[in-house]
Protein backbone atom coordinates (compact mmCIF):
# COMPACT_ATOMS: atom_id res chain seq x y z
CA UNK A 1 0.00 0.00 0.00
CA UNK A 2 1.23 3.49 -0.82
CA UNK A 3 2.49 5.85 1.86
CA UNK A 4 1.29 8.88 -0.10
CA UNK A 5 -0.97 11.36 1.70
CA UNK A 6 -4.56 10.26 1.89
CA UNK A 7 -7.54 12.08 0.47
CA UNK A 8 -10.81 12.19 2.36
CA UNK A 9 -13.58 10.66 0.28
CA UNK A 10 -17.14 11.44 1.40
CA UNK A 11 -18.62 8.11 0.33
CA UNK A 12 -15.82 5.70 1.28
CA UNK A 13 -12.81 5.52 3.62
CA UNK A 14 -9.83 7.75 2.81
CA UNK A 15 -7.88 6.83 -0.32
CA UNK A 16 -4.36 7.80 -1.29
CA UNK A 17 -3.49 9.95 -4.27
CA UNK A 18 -1.82 6.89 -5.81
CA UNK A 19 -5.05 4.91 -5.45
CA UNK A 20 -7.00 7.67 -7.20
CA UNK A 21 -4.53 7.62 -10.09
CA UNK A 22 -4.83 3.83 -10.34
CA UNK A 23 -8.64 4.04 -10.30
CA UNK A 24 -8.59 6.59 -13.11
CA UNK A 25 -6.17 4.47 -15.14
CA UNK A 26 -8.32 1.36 -14.65
CA UNK A 27 -11.63 3.22 -14.98
CA UNK A 28 -12.72 1.95 -11.56
CA UNK A 29 -14.42 5.17 -10.55
CA UNK A 30 -17.27 3.80 -8.49
CA UNK A 31 -17.08 6.64 -6.01
CA UNK A 32 -16.27 10.31 -5.84
CA UNK A 33 -12.51 10.88 -6.14
CA UNK A 34 -12.26 14.58 -5.35
CA UNK A 35 -10.44 15.76 -2.24
CA UNK A 36 -12.42 17.56 0.43
CA UNK A 37 -10.93 20.91 1.31
CA UNK A 38 -10.94 21.66 5.05
CA UNK A 39 -13.12 24.67 5.87
CA UNK A 40 -10.20 26.60 7.35
CA UNK A 41 -7.75 25.75 4.53
CA UNK A 42 -8.57 28.84 2.49
CA UNK A 43 -11.19 31.48 1.80
CA UNK A 44 -14.69 30.21 1.03
CA UNK A 45 -14.34 31.85 -2.40
CA UNK A 46 -11.49 29.48 -3.28
CA UNK A 47 -13.30 26.46 -1.83
CA UNK A 48 -16.40 27.26 -3.88
CA UNK A 49 -14.32 27.72 -7.04
CA UNK A 50 -12.57 24.37 -6.52
CA UNK A 51 -15.86 22.58 -5.92
CA UNK A 52 -17.37 24.15 -9.05
CA UNK A 53 -14.36 23.00 -11.09
CA UNK A 54 -14.48 19.49 -9.58
CA UNK A 55 -18.15 18.73 -10.28
CA UNK A 56 -18.61 15.07 -11.14
CA UNK A 57 -20.36 15.70 -14.47
CA UNK A 58 -18.07 17.47 -16.95
CA UNK A 59 -21.00 19.40 -18.43
CA UNK A 60 -21.60 21.00 -15.01
CA UNK A 61 -17.98 22.14 -14.51
CA UNK A 62 -16.93 25.73 -15.12
CA UNK A 63 -15.51 26.67 -18.49
CA UNK A 64 -12.12 28.38 -18.75
CA UNK A 65 -13.95 31.66 -19.44
CA UNK A 66 -16.11 31.23 -16.32
CA UNK A 67 -13.03 30.42 -14.23
CA UNK A 68 -11.32 33.58 -15.51
CA UNK A 69 -14.34 35.69 -14.49
CA UNK A 70 -14.46 34.09 -11.02
CA UNK A 71 -10.72 34.59 -10.52
CA UNK A 72 -11.10 38.25 -11.43
CA UNK A 73 -13.97 38.57 -8.92
CA UNK A 74 -11.91 36.88 -6.18
CA UNK A 75 -8.92 39.09 -6.96
CA UNK A 76 -10.87 42.34 -6.60
CA UNK A 77 -11.30 43.01 -10.29
CA UNK A 78 -7.67 42.47 -11.25
CA UNK A 79 -6.35 39.77 -13.58
CA UNK A 80 -2.82 39.65 -12.24
CA UNK A 81 -1.19 39.83 -8.85
CA UNK A 82 0.51 43.09 -7.97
Amino acid sequence: MSTAPSVKNTSQPAVTFSEIVERVKEMRLTARCRPDVPVDACSHYWTRLMNECWRELPAERLTAKEIKVKLKEINGGKYGVN
